[in-house]
């Protein structure tokens, strides 16, 4: 793996380990799974940023992360040992993707601080 995407995906898993309360460890992977019930239920209930699912996350993990996060689902890591890529290049952007990723760690941040503030005035 690029030094780079080692830094931005150690980044990126200390903000929404913070954000979610939920040791993550590798966020980036691309690799997360959900029972199909439960992909459904947080799409009805609009807990996606979008409202639906990966309409403002360009890969979906972000979105799948904090939706289940936001829902009260536990979130386990897997390990997930990566080798070099045979075949193509990558089509993700660096500075663009990760721009776009970090707008979504604080529009997540915003929603739970005024969920929070929301919370507390109804006490």
């Amino acid at each position: 793996m690029p030094f780079i995407n080692y830094c931005a995906n150690k980044t990126f898993s200390l903000i929404l380990s913070l954000l979610t309360q939920h040791k993550l460890n590798d966020t980036l992977c691309g690799t997360k799974a959900l029972f199909k019930k439960d992909f459904l239920m947080l799409e009805k209930k609009g807990l996606f940023f979008g409202k639906k699912f990966a309409t403002q996350d360009p890969f979906g993990d972000f979105d799948m992360l904090c939706a289940s996060a936001r829902a009260g689902f536990t979130i386990t890591n897997v390990s997930i040992h990566y080798k070099a890529r045979t075949y193509g290049t990558t089509q993700v952007g660096k500075v663009h993707n990760g721009l776009i990723l970090l707008k979504l760690c604080a529009t997540y941040l915003w929603q739970r601080l005024t969920s929070l503030k929301t919370q507390q005035t109804r006490s």
